[in-house]
């Protein structure tokens, strides 16, 4: 007799259906997988499994006839606990023999996220105890999405259907300056041309289409000026934006109040001065050089110390090295030595005096024996003509009177 109750049958009239673990036990919330068998698998192969009426009220079952073995998973609903029951109907395709198989299930009490025994507070999808989903919902209502608005109001957008101009606070322009500041716009990452569309009205002003730097020139004039910025997008030439840029522009008063005027601060802060207040006695301006005790610029107080370092003291060292001394310290060699030095001194001063009164009447005689000559030969009548070598080898006086003949010269004694 067969498994099927057939005397000498093939096992092909029945369906003995069984589970593997045979029944279900799990807590709340929780799930659990068992594989469907049946007795006659190794002959026929596996059977086609499906649910049967009435479904699980305490949890979701899904059969899966594609994994070998097939199998069947049980997920509690949320806050139930019991017993709960999987009718499963097996089938053998082979012999078409059918059966029903009761899968029982055991649910346990569940503690819920806030602490309470079988309570029915859960976590939601954005992992909140109790929650609705909302605290992790994108902007498409999807939780965890991740999807936001952006800076146009565009749910998951890209910022490239809006361009908006940061406007600044007012510019402060002082006389005469030039004055640079750089434009901004949301959103950054959405590149835009700058054009300057009206003004300005008192000064003059560029700007850099592509950075958006602005140079402004205030034309020395005071008051408030302003000018029409427009920004466009380069994705989208029909997007854009325009803002109002004002300028305060200062009065152009000099440091002594005049508008307009000339008048400086000099290096020494001096409003109007040549910068001469503050120079030291180099001339140095803002230098730390002052005249010393003495008069000297960047001195000491030194160089006009006397001996006993008083300034411009009358004190001054003696013969002996002593400060204010009157030379009677010394020892009797150092009075003589003094003595004899003036004495050396005064010697060689009368020598060459001396030498001085022999040179100019030596040079004397010299003159006046050529001018006897000269006279002599211009008197003499006498046959023998009287020459200078003559003169000079015997030595005579030649008379200015004018005689004849071998009178005319008288001779002298050499001494």
């Amino acid at each position: 007799m067969d498994p099927c109750g057939v005397c000498e049958g093939d096992n092909t009239t029945c369906v003995i259906l069984f589970a593997v673990p045979i029944s279900i036990t799990i807590t709340c919330e929780d799930s659990e997988m068992v594989e469907l068998h049946h007795l006659f698998e190794n002959q026929f192969g596996d059977a086609e499994w499906v649910l049967e009426a009435p479904l699980p009220t305490k949890g979701v079952a899904v059969i899966d006839n594609v994994a070998s073995p097939p199998t069947l998973t049980y997920t509690a609903n949320p806050s139930e606990s019991g017993v709960d029951v999987i009718k499963v109907r097996g089938t053998i395709t082979e012999t078409m023999a059918t059966d029903i198989l009761l899968v029982p299930v055991t649910i346990g009490l569940c503690i819920d996220c806030f602490g309470i025994l079988d309570g029915t507070a859960r976590l939601d999808e954005c992992g909140v105890c109790n929650g609705t989903n909302s605290t992790c919902l994108g902007c498409d209502d999807v939780p965890n999405s991740g999807s936001e608005i952006d800076f146009c109001g565009i749910c998951a957008g890209d910022n490239s259907t809006c361009v908006n101009i940061t406007v600044p606070p007012i510019e402060l322009v002082s006389c005469f300056a030039v004055h640079f500041f750089q434009l901004q716009h949301e959103p950054a990452d959405t590149p835009v041309v700058w054009d300057i569309l009206l003004g300005p009205f008192k000064g003059d002003a560029f700007v850099n289409h592509i950075s958006g730097f602005i140079e402004y020139m205030n034309p020395a004039v005071a008051g408030m000026d302003w000018l029409i910025i427009k920004a466009t997008s380069q994705l989208n030439n029909s997007i854009m934006d325009t803002a109002n840029i004002t300028f305060l522009l200062q009065d152009c008063p000099d440091c002594a109040g005049n508008q307009l005027g000339l008048q400086l601060f000099d290096i020494c802060g001096v409003c109007g001065g040549d910068s001469s207040t503050c120079r030291d006695c180099f001339g140095i301006p803002n230098g730390g050089n002052v005249f010393d005790v003495c008069g000297v610029c960047g001195g000491d107080g030194s160089s006009c110390l006397d001996c006993f370092g008083v300034p411009f003291g009358p004190a001054v060292l003696d013969m002996c090295g002593v400060c204010a001394g009157d030379g009677s310290s010394c020892d009797e060699d150092a009075d003589i030595l003094p003595i004899t030095i003036v004495g050396i001194v005064l010697l060689f001063g009368l020598l060459c005096f001396l030498i001085f009164v022999c040179i100019v009447v030596y040079r004397y005689c010299i003159l006046v024996r050529h001018v006897d000559y000269t006279e002599a030969s211009k008197n003499y009548r006498g046959p023998e003509p009287i020459t200078s070598a003559k003169v000079k080898r015997f030595p005579f006086y030649i008379s200015k009177t004018p005689y004849h003949g071998a009178g005319a010269i008288q001779r002298i004694r050499k001494n």
